[in-house]
């Protein structure tokens, strides 16, 4: 979907078959400008090394991930631990975000909830603030035009074609 958004992303997991973006797998030698990583840090059986890993690829890492409070919740009275599928084994606090940017010598930035930035580059520190202030503009004036970069779908479709994958 980011490729259809004129981004120049790719694919990459370790556990999964590559369904939908065939051709265009992360070469993992390779650094990345940005990695991102949703619904990934709860299934870390190491998040330490896993983490790790990712930081070798790149400077910027924007991740989600439910973040606990000092007393976590029963697993009884909170949906996300999910015990029916035994997914969700790996969970975090501000604190232990903290704990990990240190770790890795980058900047946590986070919303305080669900989606977070390690980087080893300056990131202001309301970077979710203004993300936000600046969604309401763009559904206030309308200038999704404006920003969106042309897709990539044409040129991936030929370069598909091509390789005859």
């Amino acid at each position: 979907m980011m490729r259809d958004y004129g981004f120049d992303f790719y694919y990459y997991d370790k556990y999964a078959k590559n369904q939908y973006a065939r051709g265009f797998e992360a070469d993992v030698n390779k650094k990345y400008v940005l990695i991102t990583a949703f619904e990934n840090f709860e299934h870390f059986v190491n998040p330490l090394k896993e983490i790790e890993n990712i930081m070798k690829l790149t400077d910027v890492l924007h991740f989600s991930t439910c973040l606990i409070s000092s007393n976590p919740p029963l697993v009884k009275d909170w949906w996300y631990y999910a015990p029916v599928a035994g997914q969700h084994i790996s969970f975090y606090s501000l604190e232990t975000l903290n704990v990990i940017a240190k770790k890795f010598e980058c900047q946590l930035i986070s919303d305080g909830y669900n989606f977070h930035i390690l980087s080893k580059i300056p990131i202001q520190k309301d970077y979710f603030k203004q993300l936000e202030q600046f969604e309401k503009k763009r559904y206030k004036y309308d200038i999704t035009n404006k920003l969106k970069k042309e897709s990539k779908i044409g040129k991936d479709f030929e370069m598909i074609l091509l390789k005859k994958l």
